[in-house]
């Protein structure tokens, strides 16, 4: 039978990233009730001291005996003696404990809650110390915005795992800011979970904050996909068909009065943060490229002898012509471009760009997007790299770009707008820039383009690497990158298990898993990966990790959840963590419930139950644009039929294996594939470098 009954958490047994909780809660009458709820009842993990208001059966378990089975959960206002549970239990009431919480509860009984949100500090001081009653009245304030804002999320239909970054943006004012203009909460959440919420609080379909907000989504959803601008024709378009009635010339009309987006009918429109990041993008490119000589790390012209110096046998490669201009290129010019292919021998110009500024005690920042370029970087020029996110964080933290330093930005098709914003803003004006990239790989897997559109523009300092000369295999990874480039069919080995080379397994989507367990096999104990073109559906990221993590692990109560060892992607950008969408790490161990520990890269870093839903996935398989920049000994990329893959993604793809990459999948999407178009030629972006010509 059906029971009601309102508990204050006491204690945390077990709880799942989705929520899916086992607990103690404490009722009115100090009864403890053992309480089992899965994570689509909850939508986030039980909270110490919190109220719940619970709706479910008792059932009998053989080990743990009565245990309450929620069918529907509410958060409660904190109230009545459960104030004393709350008080005592809550981390932010740390320091007080059960005794001074009873006693509060027992002189003031049912007003404490009304005391402590007047900040009565002179009546609590009958009580506590005077100092203890202001640190309990400042930490209710935080946990009461807390809750409150935890309580109009869930009426509200939103995770409740918003909650932190909400109240990091906001403060104590989070819940006001959010009743007067609930499409603020746009900054968290999509339209249709923001549009419920905000017509179920009486705001009209006419309602101007309404048709601001559609426009803002719709730019926003076209951030997700790539595009910094949005052509006025289909802003119109998409709008209209937001808010299903015909509104867009006016809805842009309020949205550029607002201050909220920018932009001109003739070109299209972009949001105002965008634009700026783009703006000042433009801004900086041009004063490098136009700064004076004296500006530069050095300007004297290379004399024949240096030249000689630079091409000097220390490794036994004789640099070209060309490799030669590309080591000296970033002494001469404030900003400049390395544009390179898979097989044009980057890595022996940078090592030689790394040991000619050594000679000339000049400091070197090597700098790149992915981890695992990073890397690379390292290891191929025997000097330190780091990810352009752990630059971020170290300069948080006092770290200061030297001065005079040249900066080498490696796997620059990897680099979007956001971060690169971020890194001219930390970059002294006295610096070399140096971007190192391959414009025929994806875009960067965040919005905008960068490398993309510097590539051709005259007024850009630029060195494209040529072809190495000499014998490669027929089959090797350079070739096929040729070929696909070429838009001609690349020539497979056989797939016999370890070897070098490309390959292709043409098999079904049903035979898809068991060649990637026989591929795993056959690859077992070395640096492999899987990739896929399709994120979702047969043959895709989701259904591979699926299937791998089914047999690596049991489900506690109907959700899986992560064991050690398992691989996982970071999946957004975390700064003061120095990691990026898409590092890569192995779960170490599970911490009590509470949350997990990974290493990424050799960085151990603890991830809570509130953040692993939103920030990490499975990674036994990742998407080729995920992959985009990072290298593996051995990759084998599955062809979803779902989506014909294009050409780019292809040559990526070839360009992620260093041994050998392997195909797996219908023959026919390849051949479609390699025919197929450029992915970057599809986005559509603000920024814009012609002007530097002009400069």
């Amino acid at each position: 039978m059906q029971m009601e009954c309102v508990v204050s958490v006491s204690e945390l047994i077990h709880v799942l990233p989705d929520g899916a909780s086992i607990f103690v809660g404490v009722t009115e009458d100090g009864t403890e009730v053992r309480t089992v709820a899965s994570g689509r009842v909850m939508k986030s993990p039980a909270i110490l001291g919190y109220t719940y208001r619970l709706v479910g059966i008792f059932k009998s378990h053989a080990e743990h005996g009565r245990q309450f089975h929620v069918i529907e959960c509410r958060l409660e206002p904190p109230g009545g003696r459960l104030m004393v549970n709350l008080l005592a239990r809550n981390a932010a009431f740390k320091g007080l404990g059960k005794i001074k919480a009873k006693r509060l509860w027992d002189v003031y009984g049912d007003a404490l809650p009304q005391i402590l949100s007047a900040g009565s500090i002179s009546r609590l001081s009958l009580v506590l110390s005077p100092m203890l009653a202001e640190q309990l009245v400042e930490s209710w304030a935080k946990f009461k915005a807390h809750s409150d804002l935890l309580r109009f999320l869930d009426e509200n239909g939103f995770e409740l795992c918003l909650t932190e970054k909400i109240t990091t943006m906001w403060g104590n004012s989070a819940l006001e800011i959010l009743r007067v203009d609930p499409y603020r909460m746009l900054a968290f959440s999509n339209w249709i979970a923001v549009d419920r919420a905000a017509l179920g609080m009486n705001i009209g379909n006419r309602d101007e904050r309404r048709l601001i907000a559609s426009v803002e989504s719709v730019l926003y959803d076209q951030l997700e996909s790539g595009h910094t601008l949005t052509p006025t024709a289909l802003l119109c378009d998409l709008v209209d068909r937001r808010l299903k009635f015909k509104v867009a010339d006016r809805a842009i009309h309020l949205a550029e009065k607002s201050g909220a987006i920018f932009g001109e009918s003739s070109w299209g429109y972009q949001t105002v943060t965008i634009r700026s990041m783009e703006t000042a993008i433009q801004q900086r490119v041009r004063a490098l490229t136009a700064c004076r000589p004296e500006a530069t790390v050095w300007i004297a012209p290379p004399t024949f002898a240096e030249r000689q110096q630079v091409a000097e046998l220390q490794d036994g490669v004789t640099l070209s012509s060309e490799q030669i201009d590309g080591v000296l290129m970033p002494f001469q010019k404030a900003f400049s471009v390395l544009s390179v292919a898979v097989g044009t021998g980057e890595t022996v110009v940078l090592r030689r760009v790394v040991e000619h500024a050594a000679k000339k005690s000049i400091p070197v920042l090597q700098l790149a997007v992915p981890q695992r370029a990073a890397q690379r970087l390292s290891a191929a020029t025997s000097h330190p790299a780091m990810t352009c996110a752990k630059l971020l964080s170290q300069v948080n933290n006092g770290f200061a770009v030297p001065d005079g330093a040249i900066v080498i930005i490696a796997e620059a098709s990897t680099l979007d707008v956001a971060t690169f914003f971020k890194l001219l803003r930390v970059l002294p004006d006295t610096v070399n820039i140096l971007l190192v990239g391959d414009e025929s790989k994806l875009p960067p897997t965040n919005f905008g383009l960068v490398l993309h559109r510097l590539v051709d523009v005259a007024g850009i300092p630029t060195i494209t690497l040529g072809q190495l000369e000499g014998q490669v295999d027929r089959f090797s990874m350079q070739v096929a990158a040729q070929a696909v480039l070429a838009r001609q069919f690349p020539k497979f080995v056989p797939f016999t298990g370890r070897h070098a080379g490309v390959s292709f397994v043409n098999c079904t989507s049903d035979q898809v898993f068991s060649e990637l367990r026989n591929i795993a096999n056959e690859w077992d104990g070395d640096d492999f990966q899987f990739l896929s073109n399709v994120k979702v559906g047969r043959d895709s990221v989701n259904s591979i990790n699926k299937a791998f993590h089914a047999e690596q692990c049991e489900e506690i109560y109907g959700y899986p959840y992560l064991i050690t060892s398992e691989p996982v992607i970071f999946q957004i950008n975390d700064y003061e963590r120095g990691l990026v969408k898409g590092s890569l790490g192995r779960v170490i161990r599970q911490i009590d419930g509470s949350g997990v520990e990974v290493d990424f890269d050799g960085e151990k870093h603890v991830i809570s139950n509130f953040e692993l839903t939103q920030k990490i996935d499975l990674a036994y398989a990742i998407t080729v644009q995920e992959a985009h920049g990072s290298n593996f000994s051995r990759v084998a990329v599955v062809l979803g039929s779902s989506t014909v893959p294009d050409q780019t993604l292809i040559y990526t793809a070839l360009a992620c294996g260093i041994e050998q990459v392997v195909f797996v999948g219908d023959s026919k999407v390849f051949e479609l594939a390699v025919m197929g178009g450029h992915s970057a030629h599809t986005r559509m972006v603000g920024i814009n470098f012609s002007m530097v010509e002009a400069s």
